[in-house]
């Protein structure tokens, strides 16, 4: 299981700025709502791939830029 640590814990559900780590996935530095990503946030993939952007219900969602570590294309939109 993967673990989180917030300054703000809500009721049983991460909200507010938190850190969200998944052994042998990701890493996650950002916002929480309701549990899921939500707003802005830093996503590292255990491949070295970076995602920094928003996201709106656990998907990324509007302005973003990804880091492809393989080949060190940067895609921003």
């Amino acid at each position: 299981m993967g673990g989180w640590r917030s300054g703000q814990p809500g009721e049983g559900e991460k909200n507010g700025e938190g850190l969200e780590i998944v052994p042998e996935k990701y890493a996650y530095k950002g916002q929480f709502l309701n549990g899921k990503k939500n707003g802005t946030g830093i996503l590292k993939l255990v491949n070295g791939n970076i995602y920094d952007g928003q996201w709106i219900d656990g998907l990324k969602n509007g302005r973003g830029v990804y880091l492809d570590a393989a080949t060190r294309v940067v895609y921003s939109g």
